[in-house]
């Protein structure tokens, strides 16, 4: 075991500190909290939630004044009670990191240098109140190279005064529908501000109150992010007990209902898609057959039988951004779920465009003889196929969701979206896309 210095040992018990106020004051947080085992790293910059650890920079702890290292602490508390480090990761670490801040900068009153919309050259007007995913998906469409605008951004916060003007001023954004204010008294992990040490209208560090701004530490602070179920479940166990015990402590109820709608149960993607089967499906009655005789008038006559008749458009997403294991998952299920009971299933390519040549039934597909465009992913030429389709009512997309998620589907349609995975399936599901089609599922990694 590594022997523990004494700056450790200071930032631990200046941690534990802060716990033992929350104790009584901020019962969810504190269970959140200990749930994390504390562990010094002096290779980060700041502090971090790492995989069921909270890792951090001695030295970062030790130079906070107490009243500070509280909101830090309720920072990264209010991050894990939304699980983004959990459940809700995206693929660009850093601007994940900064859309997640943004996300949190409304939950609560404090003094830190958080990074904003503006700061990314975005006018935050007509963007407030929204979530994780919205912010995400709202910097991704900035436009080409924001990645390297961010990587531009100054590594420092803003200057003193400046600071504490901010200081007096109360946030006017929520994240993840977060709706009541909250009082300045209940920003912090006890009944009153005074119980920690230092002014927060004049003392400022610009090490420490620029960490939630930093390129490097917002690259740093997500290396671990990723979908953890385990850490999952154990977070919605304290959630749970904090609902029924009704122990919210300071937390708002925008933000309790924030929380108590992540509890929601993974999608069911079988079911999701036996609705949509069932929803649509369609019979023809008293069709004659010469596999049934007639039971009123004998052998000599034609009996009657029903047929299916819907049909579907399966919309196969061949982009260069879909894996071979994402087409597999796609041909192979509806294989399996719409083989039966419907009359007849189109297979139709697409990627910037859809493959009008190649459209053909599913059974006389073959996927080794598929997925010859692997370009990008644009929905409008399908959205203008599926509008084409006279003949044609019910469309099920497989895709990864990498496009345009601000288009429009005909209302006379019946569309429904199969993400490839987990995380596609939220980075989509809060999109004007999603809420106009029929249903939303993502396939497991079990498929």
């Amino acid at each position: 075991m590594n022997k523990i210095s004494e700056v450790q040992k200071k930032a631990l018990e200046k941690i534990r500190n802060i716990y033992k106020k929350w104790f009584i004051h901020e019962p969810l947080m504190y269970a959140v909290m200990v749930y994390h085992k504390l562990v010094p790293n002096e290779d980060i910059r700041s502090i971090r939630v790492n995989s069921g650890e909270l890792e951090f920079n001695s030295r970062f702890i030790v130079g906070m004044m107490d009243y500070k290292l509280n909101e830090v602490l309720m920072f990264e508390t209010y991050r894990i009670l939304l699980k983004h480090p959990y459940q809700r990761a995206k693929a660009n670490k850093m601007i994940n990191y900064f859309s997640s801040s943004i996300t949190i900068n409304g939950v609560f009153e404090h003094t830190l240098d958080v990074v904003s919309l503006e700061d990314l050259g975005i006018d935050s007007k007509g963007h407030e109140n929204n979530f994780h995913e919205y912010y995400y998906d709202l910097i991704i469409r900035n436009g080409k190279g924001i990645t390297d605008e961010l990587a531009g951004m100054p590594q420092c916060g803003k200057h003193e005064a400046d600071k504490a003007e901010d200081s007096t001023q109360s946030s006017s954004e929520d994240g993840d529908d977060f709706s009541e204010p909250v009082d300045a008294a209940e920003s912090f992990g006890s009944s009153n501000p005074s119980d920690y040490e230092g002014n927060p209208e004049t003392e400022f560090n610009a090490e420490i109150d620029s960490y939630l701004r930093n390129v490097k530490t917002a690259l740093e602070n997500t290396e671990e992010w990723r979908y953890q179920e385990d850490h999952v479940e154990n977070i919605n166990r304290c959630i749970e007990d904090a609902k029924k015990c009704k122990l919210w402590g300071s937390i708002s109820g925008g933000f309790q209902t924030a929380i108590l709608a992540s509890l929601k149960p993974e999608v069911d993607y079988r079911s999701i898609l036996k609705k949509f089967k069932a929803d649509l499906m369609g019979f023809d009655h008293n069709i004659p057959t010469t596999r049934k005789f007639n039971r009123r008038l004998g052998f000599p006559y034609l009996g009657k039988t029903t047929e299916p008749t819907t049909k579907i458009g399966f919309c196969l997403d061949v982009s260069g951004s879909i894996s071979d294991e994402g087409l597999n998952k796609g041909f192979s299920l509806v294989n399996r779920l719409f083989s039966y009971e419907i009359r007849e299933v189109e297979l139709i390519q697409f990627d910037v465009s859809v493959k009008r040549d190649q459209i053909c039934k599913l059974k006389r597909a073959k996927l080794k003889n598929m997925a010859t465009g692997r370009d990008g992913t644009d929905l409008r030429d399908l959205i203008d196929y599926i509008k084409e389709r006279k003949d044609m009512e019910n469309f099920l997309i497989f895709t990864d969701g990498y496009f345009d998620h601000d288009l429009k589907l005909p209302g006379n349609k019946n569309v429904c979206f199969l993400l490839e995975t987990k995380e596609c399936y939220d980075d989509f599901i809060h999109s004007n896309l999603a809420s106009n089609s029929s249903y939303v599922a993502y396939v497991k990694p079990t498929l």
